[in-house]
């Protein structure tokens, strides 16, 4: 509790502290700044709700043409530039693009949380892709949802018209993957 109260506390000094020196605005993480460089990938803060300590509630990643909302402390990793970065459904994150050939992966994966992974449909995808075979419309999008997701604890949509499969996981609550899959639409 005391080590809380004292995070808190810094939290606050440290926001004092920018606002102090002029700088007002939300925090851009490095992954932020090394997304958006490769024109493949934009993120974007949310400008509609901001936490206390000046982190965006909510941000929006858009990717090959299509958008998404997750919250704001979620980093996002483009795997086209990070390739040695092992796709981990066990920590909050985005993962854009397909896991590079010789990732650095732990010798046992730790946990199951909330992430996303959007990449191209491919030869290395076709697993998960044939698991999508429920036809929806989201937000004007054509998708083809797995029906299984709870039980696999993953949800998987696969986006033909943009050639993209989207894989959301999630632990025992399928309620934020679900807002995550809703909040889909055309960039």
């Amino acid at each position: 509790m005391k080590r809380t109260v004292e995070f808190a506390l810094l939290g606050v000094a440290l926001a004092v502290l920018l606002t102090a020196c002029g700088d007002s605005s939300p925090s851009v993480s490095v992954q932020q700044a090394a997304t958006t460089t490769t024109g493949a990938v934009v993120v974007v803060p949310s400008t509609t709700s901001t936490t206390v300590i000046g982190t965006p509630a909510t941000r929006t990643v858009t990717y090959q043409g299509v958008q998404f909302q997750v919250p704001g402390s979620w980093p996002v990793y483009d795997l086209a530039t990070d390739t040695k970065r092992c796709v981990q459904y066990g920590q909050h994150a985005v993962f854009l693009g397909a896991q590079g050939p010789d990732p650095d992966c732990p010798a046992r994966g730790i946990g199951r949380t909330e992430a996303v992974q959007v990449q191209s449909l491919s030869g290395g995808t076709k697993l998960s892709e044939g698991l999508a075979t429920t036809a929806a419309t989201i937000n004007g999008l054509t998708v083809r949802l797995d029906p299984n997701a709870t039980a696999a604890g993953t949800l998987t949509a696969v986006l033909p018209t943009q050639n993209l499969l989207i894989t959301i996981a999630f632990s025992t609550d399928r309620a934020s993957a679900d807002q995550i899959l809703q909040s889909l639409h055309a960039a």
